[in-house]
């Protein structure tokens, strides 16, 4: 049976987050509903470029979970697959999710990678980590 680790439901928070536009909070991805999304806010208009699409381009994300209340009450938990779901087809959709895992929140270990191929798409998005994440050994993920 999948569930969903990463959700305030069952105790995980957020330990960081990179920036986010006003109303669409990281701490909306701890929420089982589709419609309260996490968007980063667009490059500065010095930095800011153009996509292939004439749209804006975003500064890249990353979040960091904390698994501590889940892990002291679930420690036999073991992460196999990660995802995430994306609302729309957006040309700022993630094209590359990293995962990183760690014990103390300063050393972290790439445990998985998805690379998007082709247009972006909408959904939800499973891909098996290389390396599972043992909430036993394992307090923080990065994605």
């Amino acid at each position: 049976m999948a569930l969903n680790l990463a959700s305030a439901e069952v105790g995980v928070t957020i330990s960081s987050s990179t920036s986010a536009c006003p109303g669409c909070p990281a701490s909306n991805t701890l929420v089982d509903a589709a419609e309260r999304v996490w968007l980063s806010e667009p490059l500065s208009s010095s930095d800011n470029e153009e996509d292939d699409d004439n749209t804006s381009t975003y500064q890249p994300q990353s979040l960091t979970l904390d698994f501590s209340q889940l892990s002291t009450a679930q420690p036999s938990v073991t992460m196999h697959t990660a995802g995430v779901y994306l609302w729309h087809s957006y040309s700022s959709n993630p094209k590359v999710i990293s995962i990183f895992s760690s014990k103390d929140g300063a050393s972290y270990s790439l445990v998985g990678k998805y690379a998007g191929k082709g247009k972006p798409s909408d959904g939800l998005i499973l891909f098996e980590l290389d390396t599972p994440v043992h909430l036993r050994q394992t307090r923080f993920v990065r994605f």
